[in-house]
């Protein structure tokens, strides 16, 4: 091979992995503190999906939290951790099926849009980048009929967005047993919503110090930041506000009642319909319900019926003595009570 043919090669093989739009922030081998203090500097791909509100597991309220400061480590949760050691497995996978080579890739950033970032699984020699998802069979319809769920398609986008590749690829592995690629294409209308959404945070929110709304997704992340109160102490706010919001409040609490009751109506219907079957189905044979017998344990029932056996199998247990606890160490043990929400009786307008 000549040195001009050898050269074109290479300028070749360097155009497959070239991200035209982005500037490389940090290695894919840096230190993860090097990663947690830059992940803060900008907004990434799953930010991205919690900002317009497809992220089931976040929101614009804890990206906020997140970029400044005032967000804690996440811990690592199973499936979080079986994604990290099964994504060597779906990258293989994807290069067995398409043939496509893929090459790993670092913390990249945006050289028009400096809050825009994005660590992409990998990158594909054909100008695409590679996402991979593992999930299991409760979420199998989230990727029925070719599509691809609203949160991975945001998140590559966003990839998209900041790298300037021509398209993305998704491969999924579904309860270890059901393998699948999706090609997804560079969508100019989102990308613009995309950036827009992204300026509009990172400005309104991220550096004007300014928290986002809430939503039903914040309540868990709130009550622990919030874990304690300070006994007295009062947050003085407009009265509409509070008006408004307490009838939103009163009025979801009588709409859970009743549909709780509701629920409990339907499911008496269809126990009077199963009796001691285990499935109710169609004439054609189309099964609509299940009752099987696979439930929580009911050892309070079980020794309520047979005291003599379940003797058999009593195990001594630790407890903690909580009321003991409260009476030498008072002070300790309040900060470990729950925190009620109650709705005092209001002045009536004379």
């Amino acid at each position: 091979m000549t040195a001009q043919m050898h050269d074109t090669v290479e300028n070749l093989d360097t155009a497959r992995w070239a991200c035209p739009h982005a500037n490389l922030v940090l290695r894919a081998d840096a230190p993860r503190e090097e990663w947690l203090a830059a992940r803060r500097q900008g907004i990434g791909g799953s930010d991205a999906s919690a900002i317009l509100g497809v992220n089931k597991y976040s929101s614009a309220y804890q990206v906020w939290l997140d970029k400044t400061g005032r967000g804690t480590e996440k811990e690592e949760t199973m499936a979080m951790r079986m994604g990290n050691l099964l994504e060597p497995i779906v990258v293989q996978l994807f290069e067995e099926e398409t043939g496509i080579r893929t090459r790993r890739a670092g913390l990249m950033r945006s050289k028009e849009h400096a809050y825009l970032q994005v660590s992409v699984d990998r990158l594909t020699a054909d100008g695409g980048l590679l996402e991979c998802k593992t999930s299991n069979g409760f979420l199998s319809h989230e990727w029925e009929d070719g599509q691809v769920p609203d949160h991975a398609e945001l998140q590559v986008q966003h990839g998209l967005a900041v790298t300037g590749r021509s398209h993305a690829w998704v491969a999924g592995l579904l309860d270890g047993r059901e393998f699948f690629v999706r090609r997804i294409d560079r969508d100019e209308d989102l990308i613009r919503i995309i950036i827009e959404q992204g300026e509009r945070f990172w400005h309104d929110h991220v550096l004007a110090d300014e928290a986002p709304a809430v939503t039903a997704v914040d309540y868990e992340p709130l009550k622990a930041r919030f874990r304690t109160a300070d006994e007295g102490a009062a947050v003085t706010v407009d009265r509409t506000t509070l008006v408004v919001l307490r009838a939103e409040y009163e009025a979801a609490h009588e709409a859970e009642k009743t549909a709780v009751e509701q629920k409990k109506e339907a499911a008496a219907k269809i126990r009077e319909l199963a009796k001691e079957a285990d499935t109710l189905k169609s004439p054609e044979g189309e099964v609509f319900f299940t009752i099987k017998q696979n439930g929580v344990f009911s050892a309070s029932q079980f020794e309520k019926e047979h005291p003599d056996i379940a003797k058999s199998f009593l195990v001594p247990t630790e407890k903690l003595d909580a009321k003991k606890l409260q009476e030498n160490h008072p002070e300790l043990h309040k900060q470990y009570r729950a925190r009620t929400l109650r709705l005092p009786k209001l002045k009536t307008n004379s």
